[in-house]
């Protein structure tokens, strides 16, 4: 028996009424796109940079532990105070080798006597402004100011100190080298910069939300530039570092200086010296402190 197939049944379509509540639904969904995602695109790069800057401090205190030498990391700021390029640094062993003389009568510059083939100067030590001299195993450390060599004799010039510089002699024959020469961290060769995303930057300026204060607050500063530098047992060293946490205050940096969206739009990045521990936490609207959930054992940080 041949069973009849039913006619086909005719498509339902949208009513005008329906396809303008749609359209409508799409218009509202894009104007709250427009208005919310710039804002959420800002929060995700400040959150991405920030994560840059504490694995960026982490890679650096490993490499520290690594090569057995103190490494870090460099802020280069620009005019307005921000920094968004972080660059490598580590600190080469200290230069000692040959003999220094120097004049009691004289605290502006010491002759130091090489063998030959060494250069102070050359690629080998590379002594340089702002490193430090100290004579005799200890007593007042001086800052280099000028350094030349002629054949085997180069002359340090030394800052200006109060303390004279104590008689030193030529010592005999096998005598350990009577001075060392403490370099200063030094731009890793071949290793690039890191930068921060666009938008982002570590804020080193003063604000009215911590009392005038600088943002980011106890970065060492060495020679005009900031760093922190891990030691290989992974705690904070160098000259101008203390027991004080260190903040590094990342926010976007084309919002304004004060409000709620600063609050809301920042991160800090806080290193123990002691231990080199680091972590990043929201910044507090409480008490006009931002600081105020670093020092709350409880918070985990962002």
């Amino acid at each position: 028996m041949r069973l009849r197939s039913s006619p086909p049944r005719p498509r339902g379509g949208l009513t005008l009424v329906e396809l303008l509540v749609v359209i409508s639904i799409l218009a509202v969904l894009a104007t709250l796109t427009a208005v919310f995602f710039p804002r959420f695109d800002q929060n995700r790069k400040v959150a991405s940079g920030a994560d840059t800057l504490s694995g960026t401090l982490l890679i650096a205190k490993q490499r520290a532990k690594r090569d057995g030498l103190a490494t870090g990391l460099r802020f280069t700021l620009d005019a307005n105070g921000f920094c968004q390029e972080l660059t490598y640094v580590q600190q080469p062993d200290d230069v000692s080798v040959g003999y220094c003389t120097a004049a009691a009568a004289s605290n502006n510059s010491v002759t130091v006597s090489l063998p030959a083939g060494v250069s102070l100067t050359g690629s080998d030590y590379l002594v340089q402004v702002n490193d430090y001299l100290e004579l005799n195993g200890g007593g007042t450390l001086r800052r280099i100011s000028g350094v030349a060599q002629s054949g085997t004799t180069a002359t340090l010039a030394l800052a200006p100190a109060s303390v004279p510089l104590p008689d030193t002699v030529a010592p005999g024959a096998g005598a350990k080298p009577n001075y060392r020469i403490i370099r200063q961290p030094q731009p890793l060769t071949g290793e690039p910069t890191v930068k921060l995303p666009d938008i982002v930057a570590i804020d080193f300026n003063t604000s009215a939300l911590n009392q005038n204060r600088p943002l980011s607050l106890n970065v060492p500063k060495r020679n005009g530039n900031y760093e922190v530098l891990f030691a290989p047992s992974g705690q904070v060293v160098g000259a101008g570092t203390n027991s004080a946490p260190i903040y590094l205050f990342v926010r976007d940096k084309t919002v304004d200086n004060s409000g709620d969206l600063l609050r809301g739009n920042a991160t800090l990045i806080m290193v123990q010296p002691r231990t080199g521990f680091i972590a990043n936490h929201p910044v507090s609207s409480q008490n006009n402190d931002p600081y105020a959930f670093t020092r709350d054992g409880r918070s985990s940080g962002m």
